[in-house]
């Protein structure tokens, strides 16, 4: 039976919460002998185990890989500042606005999960965002059908952060960390066939992951036990010095092939002039961040 959130009121479908994926106020337990809508709505009851849950922290795994149009805030254009006698490369602003939140980009070890030779990699925070401008919805209310739960209390039991990883041949890797480890062991037990054709998801040690090429997780096996280099070594940790530690999205880009995955995750008009920033720019890798209905594209080389 469902509970009510006695702040918000917000109608909590899991009984492994234990405050309001909503508002975080602490929940009262689904007591067998108290199943009363009016004793839900008071907050009595005993505390069960804490599941932490973030404020906000949602995810949406189904929309990866399926396709992606941009918000548009008005007609997208690219706009690189002119700043007479710097010779630094100024950063190119995209009349695009994303509908992501801002964070601090190397949550969770992410980069470190990754192995080198990827063509594309993707880090955010949020998730769920991405049900705001990937194509088919239908992916998420798929997650929200396999997890009996509505799509933002079912992200509420991965982190906030996420990773998406891509290879040659529109091959990709999904990666965000556990916050409810054994709820989403049992729901992917239990998960209903035919929903996710052709991927695979599963709990990677700390992570849910979700890929359409299973053998790329043997080289993430590789990274854990120190056979390959990870991404966050060899590349990352050196390129991003000079870029904001926080912002929208954190993007690489390895050359053309990089450039043809980003346009393949996100194909539509609106996404054209992202490539011709970063283009401009020239790579490898791109922080993404919010100027008022406008997005900032810093990096290159």
């Amino acid at each position: 039976m469902s509970r009510i959130c006695p702040r918000c009121h917000q109608e909590i479908a899991s009984s492994q919460l234990c405050f309001c994926f909503s508002c975080g106020q602490e929940l009262p337990e689904l007591d067998d002998d108290n199943h009363s809508e009016e004793a839900l709505r008071s907050g009595g009851g005993r505390r069960r185990w804490p599941v932490v849950v973030s404020l906000g922290a949602t995810l949406f795994l189904g929309s990866l890989g399926a396709g992606l149009w941009w918000t548009r805030s008005r007609s997208p254009s690219l706009v690189q500042p002119e700043v007479e006698g710097v010779a630094e490369k100024q950063p190119v602003v995209v009349t695009v606005a994303l509908p992501l939140p801002s964070a601090a980009f190397g949550q969770d070890r992410l980069g470190h999960q990754i192995p080198v030779g990827v063509d594309f990699y993707w880090e955010s925070s949020q998730p769920e965002k991405l049900t705001s401008f990937f194509l088919p919805s239908v992916w998420g209310e798929n997650f929200s059908q396999g997890f009996g739960l509505p799509l933002d209390e079912a992200a509420s039991f991965l982190s906030s952060a996420y990773a998406l990883a891509g290879w040659e041949g529109n091959q990709w890797v999904f990666l965000a960390k556990l916050k409810g480890k054994e709820f989403v062991l049992e729901k992917l037990t239990d998960w209903p066939e035919g929903l996710w054709p052709g991927w695979q998801a599963q709990v990677w040690g700390d992570y849910l992951l979700v890929t359409n090429a299973p053998e790329k997780v043997a080289d993430l096996e590789k990274v854990a036990s120190g056979e390959l280099p990870s991404l966050e070594a060899s590349t990352l940790l050196g390129l991003r010095s000079s870029l904001p530690a926080a912002g929208q999205a954190l993007v690489f880009l390895s050359a053309e092939e990089g450039l043809a995955l980003a346009q393949s995750f996100f194909p539509g008009a609106s996404s054209e002039p992202f490539a011709e920033a970063f283009r401009l720019l020239k790579g490898p890798l791109f922080v993404l961040s919010s100027q008022k209905d406008q997005t900032l594209v810093e990096g290159g080389t």
